[in-house]
């Protein structure tokens, strides 16, 4: 109803003159989130083994060592008291991943009328056009 309003009032009452548009899309979106906690040694023996806890903490070391020092700290965080006790070192660790879908809708359709006719007789179909399209 608002539209029909807007477009009453573009054409200055005069609807022989107007034109109505309306557009039709449909949207998805879908967004994944990784999340990663940082371990220590111990709590990732604990959770994968130690083979694989030790293969992480060399990958991390090396991946570590290659980084700039403005950069460091992205897979080691060293404890802030202990900074030298590599046992209270944190890691960091894959935890998870969510998926966030996003749906979007939005109707509309297209419609241009040109014709000659009488304002009063257009003014007498618009309440039976409008009743028709609810």
């Amino acid at each position: 109803m608002h539209e029909l309003y807007l477009h009453y009032v573009s054409c200055k009452g005069v609807w022989t003159k107007s034109s109505l548009v309306i557009n039709a899309r449909k949207e998805h979106h879908k967004r994944q989130k990784s999340t990663f906690e940082f371990w220590t040694r111990d709590k990732m023996i604990q959770e994968l083994g130690t083979d694989l806890a030790d293969d992480l903490i060399a990958r991390h070391k090396t991946a570590e060592q290659a980084l700039p020092a403005s950069k460091k700290g992205q897979f080691i965080i060293k404890n802030p008291d202990f900074p030298d006790r590599e046992d209270l070192h944190r890691y960091k660790n894959f935890a998870g991943l969510r998926q966030v879908k996003e749906e979007k809708h939005s109707t509309s359709a297209s419609l241009t009328m040109e014709a000659e006719v009488e304002e009063e007789s257009m003014h007498a179909a618009m309440p039976f056009s409008l009743n028709m399209a609810l």
